[in-house]
């Protein structure tokens, strides 16, 4: 449980990072910055027990993912 209520700007700068698991945290939709969408390697996101009212449009921009994990998410 880390409780992360927002992520720094540079996480759209990793760009060989396939897997991320941002279970249990207190993001939403506006705590991913805009370069979270340029991921594009991303294959795996876990974004379980957080606080998501709905997926932002943008994660379309990620071709490559195949895993999105929303479990505990009160849509």
């Amino acid at each position: 449980m880390n409780r992360l209520s927002g992520l720094p700007r540079g996480f759209g700068s990793l760009p060989a990072l396939e897997v991320l698991d941002l279970t249990y945290n207190n993001l939403n939709q506006a705590s991913l910055p805009g370069n979270f969408f340029y991921l594009t390697t991303l294959r795996g996101l876990y974004l379980s027990d957080n606080d998501f009212e709905a997926l932002p449009a943008e994660i379309g921009k990620l071709t490559k993912l195949q895993i999105v994990s929303t479990r505990g998410v009160c849509w």
